[in-house]
């Protein structure tokens, strides 16, 4: 994902075809542990396809279109843990991940001058929202063995959940203050501080 993003061409091949490799392996074992499970075995093929798009783009080099057919794959996951209930730590970022991008796709395009009454009542829900699926990161306990963390890394990533959810409050003190060129500046910076903590987990 974040090598098509970055527009890097060749670690992209190499990342793709590294996701091929892998992919046999976990479809197996997935497999296997939910046989017969039909909303399983449906996101499974849905993924298999996703993934043999993402390689044919990324060999056209067309990376921009292959980020995003990547990206339906963390979503299927992601809904497929939520139907079948299986917790797992990281959704809360990708759920944060979709609010997240409803606030700075549209803030990235914008004037002060576009911002509206009614983008900035969209913005004050979505910011509630995404202030409420964050503080799930702020109280997450990460168990060091399962995402094969040190203790260094452990109290390193502590202070950038931090840094996000200060960069969440000062969008929400922006919007209370109702200067438009101040919420367009601090919706824009949710982001950076999301993907390091995204990034953290590997890309």
């Amino acid at each position: 994902l974040a090598l098509t993003k970055q527009g890097q061409d060749g670690p992209a091949r190499n990342a793709m075809r590294q996701l091929k490799r892998d992919w046999k392996t976990v479809q197996i074992a997935l497999r296997k542990t939910v046989p017969g499970d039909a909303s399983w075995t449906d996101t499974l093929a849905n993924v298999q396809q996703s993934i043999d798009k993402a390689s044919t783009q990324v060999n056209r080099g067309e990376l921009a279109e292959a980020h995003e057919t990547l990206e339906a794959i963390r979503d299927a996951f992601l809904d497929l843990r939520t139907a079948s209930d299986v917790p797992y730590e990281l959704d809360a970022l990708n759920r944060f991940h979709a609010t997240m991008e409803k606030i700075v796709k549209p803030a990235s395009s914008m004037k002060p001058t576009d911002l509206d009454a009614e983008t900035r009542q969209q913005f004050e829900q979505l910011a509630r929202q995404a202030r409420q699926t964050w503080s799930e990161m702020d109280a997450a306990k990460f168990d060091q063995r399962r995402f094969q963390l040190t203790y260094a890394q452990v109290r390193q990533l502590e202070p950038m959940i931090e840094a996000e959810r200060q960069a969440l409050e000062a969008l929400s003190d922006a919007l209370k203050k109702g200067d438009s060129a101040l919420i367009l500046d601090a919706a824009k910076a949710i982001k950076p501080g999301f993907a390091k903590v995204y990034m953290f987990f590997g890309d």
